[in-house]
């Protein structure tokens, strides 16, 4: 008798949960690792049960959730691990665990020329951007640059070159080391000191 009731709550537990291996996780704000969430910024979340996202309820610890069409934002905070919890109706089908990271760096640019390259002297501005391979579109804000270029320290309160930056540049002798200091900020809000170098042709 034991046994046959052992039997049917088995059953019973069979019927009534969920598999694991029906549920559906990819980040659409990485290239490769799918347990990593960017810190202070929205992260394009994209999980399904059985194909569909419809009657899942999502819980985040470390984390605010929101809801969109076909796929959630999911914001962390300051702490270094998150958790998102999937339950379909009264059941938890799975917790799963994300590292919290920074946003990666950006590449600054000297005109249409990358950090480490030869200038002309006449490009106009430096900007911020990543490189291909990560699938992010932002505007980053240049608050402030500094220029170093021998011996003297010339500022910009923007990523425009300033009238004394471009002539200190253009007299410079070919392969002369333009250093430049860059107080970027991303969308996650955190400023980065970007030291950058250029070569003058």
């Amino acid at each position: 008798m034991k046994s046959f009731m052992l039997f049917l709550l088995l059953i019973g537990f069979s019927l009534n949960s969920y598999s694991q291996s029906n549920l559906q996780v990819e980040n659409l704000s990485l290239a490769t690792d799918s347990y990593m969430l960017y810190r202070h910024v929205e992260n394009k979340v994209k999980i399904t049960f059985d194909g569909s996202k419809d009657e899942l309820e999502l819980e985040g610890i470390n984390c605010e959730i929101s809801e969109l069409e076909n796929y959630f934002l999911v914001t962390p905070n300051l702490a270094q691990t998150a958790y998102i919890k999937i339950s379909k109706g009264k059941k938890l089908i799975r917790t799963l665990k994300y590292d919290i990271s920074n946003m990666p760096d950006p590449w600054m640019y000297l005109g249409e020329v990358k950090n480490g390259g030869r200038i002309t002297g006449y490009e106009k501005s430096l900007t911020a951007k990543y490189a291909e391979g990560i699938p992010r579109k932002q505007e980053f804000l240049l608050n402030k640059i500094v220029l170093f270029i021998n011996g003297r320290e010339i500022e910009s309160s923007s990523g425009k070159l300033s009238e004394e930056m471009h002539k200190a540049i253009q007299m410079a002798d070919s392969e002369t080391a333009l250093s430049f200091n860059c107080y970027v900020e991303g969308e996650d809000k955190i400023t980065r000191l970007m030291p950058t170098v250029f070569t003058k042709d």
